[in-house]
């Protein structure tokens, strides 16, 4: 499915930046017939005549193509006025702490400290 959908996008990504040729047929100066990648035909489908130069057939070809061009996108440099100097105030109030009562600051998120006697000792456990 990948495949098929890279396949899709590459093959409209070439159509888009090679471009396409659209023929246009006019007869007696009406627009008879439009077509891509048609090739030049010496009789006319419509009326049958053949063309010539001064016939009442012409055909329009237009290239048909994206104009986006691939390079970085310029760089805007955008002048602001300079922003005024913020005031400082000093207050009583933001120089508190904001701790209160009796807060315990021990981290209580670990396991309890190891005893100062080896294990073994601790349990008696003597193995030979």
């Amino acid at each position: 499915m990948k495949k098929v959908t890279l396949f899709i996008l590459l093959s409209c990504y070439m159509l888009m930046t090679t471009g396409v040729v659209a023929v246009s047929h006019y007869c007696m100066d009406r627009l008879a017939s439009v077509s891509l990648f048609a090739a030049e035909e010496k009789k006319c489908g419509k009326c049958g005549m053949e063309k010539e130069q001064h016939s009442c057939c012409n055909d329009q070809e237009t290239l048909v193509k994206g104009d986006a061009d691939h390079n970085k996108a310029p760089l805007y440099v955008y002048n602001l006025p300079a922003l005024d100097e913020m005031p400082v105030i000093i207050t009583d109030f933001l120089l508190t702490t904001l701790l209160n009562g009796n807060n315990h600051l021990d981290n209580q998120s670990h396991s309890p400290p190891l005893p100062d006697n080896d294990l073994y000792l601790a349990n008696n456990v003597f193995r030979i």
